[in-house]
């Protein structure tokens, strides 16, 4: 059975490089599912698992407004902001993982 990592990988183009990953759990209308955001060298990819079918959204750096981290008892969590409106905010996740993630983020968007 494959990961949630290689699940999120089969997304991408060809040639797109991953540059960070935070694995965590997001919110539903009934439970907290896995989910996985990936900054590539092109854009952010969230990936998570439902029950039927998959959630798949993407975003390119220079939509993105901001990316925030917050840490708690069960480990931190990432908001990443575009046009106004919360695209994806994961939960759970590894403090370094999640930090490193929005550092990523931050670089390329200065870059773009």
């Amino acid at each position: 059975m494959a990961s949630i990592i290689d699940k999120a990988r089969a997304v991408l183009d060809p040639g797109e490089e991953v540059l960070s990953v935070v694995v965590g759990s997001y919110v539903t209308e009934v439970r907290r599912p896995k989910g996985v955001l990936m900054a590539t060298d092109r854009r952010v990819v969230f990936y998570g698992s439902k029950v039927v079918g998959d959630h798949v959204a993407t975003v390119t750096y220079d939509q993105i407004s901001s990316v925030g981290v917050s840490s708690g008892l069960l480990g931190a969590t990432v908001r990443l902001v575009a046009g106004g409106a919360t695209v994806v905010e994961l939960n759970r996740g590894a403090k370094a993982d999640a930090e490193a993630f929005a550092r990523i983020v931050r670089e390329r968007q200065a870059t773009t």
